[in-house]
Parts: structure tokens; sequence; C-alpha cells
């Protein structure tokens, strides 16, 4: 990872941009801030593995996960810290961006700039963003469909964690850590595939329990017959033949009983 602050030489380091087909499509090649939180000015391009952010309290860590948020125009709630995106601007300035580049599928860049402004009296409240695309501008609607399709899950505890949400994560139930986790890999198909599994069994119980009730109505009714055969066979073996010298009536006997009946 490369951090540039303001006081760093133009060129001094050599852009990881340049080099942005090492990078997974999604992946974030570079930050750069102004007038954002603790930084005045500062640039960080991480590399296309792992990247470790470390520094004493006070650094600038936690604006770095803020800025993510902010500018690939996430919901500050998902910070746990101010609700108003005009409270993330610099102390003392009127206004400040957050930009992040991130790697395009099939080769080259996106760079999603987010331009801050405080309100005409200075205040936080009511404060204005404006984006924009690789230098054009756009709603923040099509920012959030550009993140979706990248499957940056902001919203998800298991692939972005910032710091004021640690507690939240260590409350979550097994089942809920399994849902985010599986959301988390590649571009969510564990996730459908296990969701498909799920609705599959509960359609078979549905099906199975229907097959049961089925069954036990069948069986009602073929014990329901069986009484009433039962009680025909009783009828024709006693009050319906001529007289106490006849012998009971048998299944076979039957048909002949009814015809001579009627």
């Amino acid at each position: 990872m490369v951090l540039r602050e303001e006081t760093a030489a133009p060129g001094a380091k050599r852009s990881r941009v340049d080099s942005a087909t090492l990078y997974t499509p999604g992946s974030i090649i570079r930050v750069e801030v102004k007038n954002f939180m603790t930084y005045s000015r500062c640039t960080i391009e991480p590399g296309p593995t792992l990247n470790l952010v470390l520094g004493p309290n006070g650094t600038g860590k936690s604006s770095l996960v803020c800025a993510l948020c902010v500018g690939l125009a996430g919901s500050t709630k998902l910070l746990g810290r101010a609700d108003d995106v005009g409270s993330y601007i610099r102390r003392g300035t009127s206004e400040g961006y957050v930009t992040v580049t991130i790697a395009k599928e099939g080769g080259g860049i996106h760079v999603i700039t987010r331009k801050m402004k405080k309100a005409s009296d200075g205040s936080v409240k009511g404060a204005q963003s404006d984006f924009s695309i690789d230098g054009k501008a756009c709603p923040m609607a099509k920012v959030k469909d550009l993140v979706k399709r990248y499957n940056i899950q902001l919203d998800n505890l298991c692939q972005f964690l910032p710091q004021d949400k640690v507690n939240e994560f260590a409350r979550m139930k097994p089942v809920e850590l399994l849902k985010a986790t599986e959301q988390a890999i590649g571009e969510g198909e564990l996730y459908e595939l296990h969701q498909s599994l799920i609705d599959g069994k509960k359609q078979l119980d549905e099906k199975t329990k229907l097959v049961e009730l089925h069954q036990q109505a069948v069986d009602r009714h073929r014990d329901e017959m069986n009484d009433l055969e039962q009680q025909i066979y009783v009828y024709y073996g006693t009050v319906a033949r001529p007289g106490p010298w006849c012998p009971p009536v048998t299944r076979g006997a039957l048909h002949t009983y009814k015809v001579r009946k009627y």
C-alpha cells in the first residue's frame, strides 16, 4: 500500500493505476481525499492482494474506511457515526471530495468522485453532494448500480466492517454469519444456490405434507367404506333374507339379494 500526503513531491511514486490489470475487477486501486475528516489531502493506493493499515489512534485509519463508504455512495448510517455527509467535511473547511478508483472488468478503471459542500450558512445539515463516474456527472443511483455490479457490499459486515460496527458483528447469529459470508464471496452465486436449496426443501416439505394429508383422507374413506360394506352385509344377511332358515349372506350373494329385493 502506498500513502502519499499533500507534501509528497509529484511523481515521487508510480501510480498503481498504471498496472490496473493486476487487480481483480471491483478491487480498489486508489483512494484520494481532500478536506475529509482528519485529512487535508491524501492519496492511498492499495496493492492487488492483502493490505494492512497500521498506525496509532487518531492517525486516520477509520477515516479511510469512512472515505470508502462515502465515496461509493454508501449510507452514512453504515458507519455508526454522523448521519449527515456534511459532518465528514474537515473542520474549518466548507467543501471536500472523495475519489475512489476501482478496477474495471476487462481491463481499465472506473473513477468515482463525490464532491461535498456544506450549506451556505456553514452547517453540516443540508450539505450538497455531487457524483461523477469517469469524469461525467451522474446521480447517486448510477454509482450504486456500479458498486452492486462489482459485488461491493457496504452493508455486509463480512465484507465491510467499520470500527463502530464491531459489536454488532459480534452479536450476529451463526445463520446470519453464514448468509453474510456467502453473499460476500465471489458474485453471490453461492448464496443464490444455497437459497435455491432452501426453497426446494420448503417446497418438498409442503408437498410431502400434502401427500400425507391425502393419504390420511384415503385411509379414512377406506375405513368408512369398509364399515358401510359390513353394514350392508349385516342388513342383507338378517333383515332382508326371507326367514331364519336362510344362510347368512356372503359377498358373492350380495348382488343376488339386491336383485331379489328390487
